[in-house]
């Protein structure tokens, strides 16, 4: 009974502690600007915090930083593999990277230089789809030809079929033929796709052997439904 009371009695001071710090770091990110001995200070933090609450908060902080201040932080929230499992983390990472997208392509972007970022469980199953997703659906010339310079960055196939996934994904049933010669070379340089990336393309080769297999009452049932419905998408 005694150690468990001390036990709990415990565990609540570190609850309080942890509210207290993240209210903190609430506060720090609400002013939009802290002085930059205090942001390279939450970038250290950011490395080596061992509790994710306290990590999610200061994700959460990142995305109130300007960029400068922000992308720091997310870098070095990037490589706490572990968090790729946790239930909230991998999304607050990600809100606070978007958060800068729009205003800041190219230090974003720049973020991903460094190969390591790469290879982090978060970045690869959270953060590069979704990133490439974001800025594909965009859709402008400027948002494409980043999502070229995604794939010029990319340093193994592994990386690039991450990429691809989530660019089919944000342009199914969309037209390819404006897509500019820059993302096209990007992309073939990895091989240029699935079968199904050729098939939206309108690739004439893919269009022939889709009808085949489709004609074709012994093929694989969802494979035919799969090569109809995205030939049924495909824009006129």
């Amino acid at each position: 009974g005694g150690f468990q009371g001390l036990l709990g009695g415990v565990l609540r001071l570190l609850g309080g502690i942890l509210r207290l710090f993240g209210d903190i770091l609430r506060l720090l990110g609400d002013d939009r600007l802290v002085p930059e001995a205090i942001a390279v200070a939450l970038a250290r933090l950011a490395k080596r915090e061992a509790n994710v609450e306290v990590r999610g908060q200061l994700a959460a902080t990142a995305k109130r930083l300007p960029v400068g201040q922000s992308l720091p932080i997310v870098r070095e929230l990037l490589q706490h593999d572990a968090d790729a499992g946790d239930i909230y983390q991998p999304l607050t990472v990600w809100w606070a990277l978007e958060s800068k997208v729009a205003g800041h392509p190219g230090e974003v972007l720049g973020l991903f230089d460094d190969i390591a970022i790469w290879q982090t469980s978060l970045s690869r199953e959270h953060i590069l789809g979704r990133l490439m997703r974001r800025f594909t659906k965009a859709g402008s010339r400027a948002d494409l030809l980043a999502s070229a310079r995604l794939f010029e960055m990319a340093p193994s196939a592994e990386s690039a079929k991450i990429l691809m996934a989530g660019f089919e994904q944000a342009y199914k049933g969309r037209s390819m033929a404006a897509l500019p010669e820059r993302l096209m070379v990007a992309m073939a340089r990895h091989g240029g796709g699935s079968f199904a990336l050729g098939l939206r393309r309108g690739e004439a080769k893919a269009v022939e052997e889709a009808l085949r297999v489709i004609a074709d009452p012994k093929a694989d049932k969802l494979m035919r439904l799969q090569y109809t419905e995205i030939l049924g998408e495909a824009p006129n």
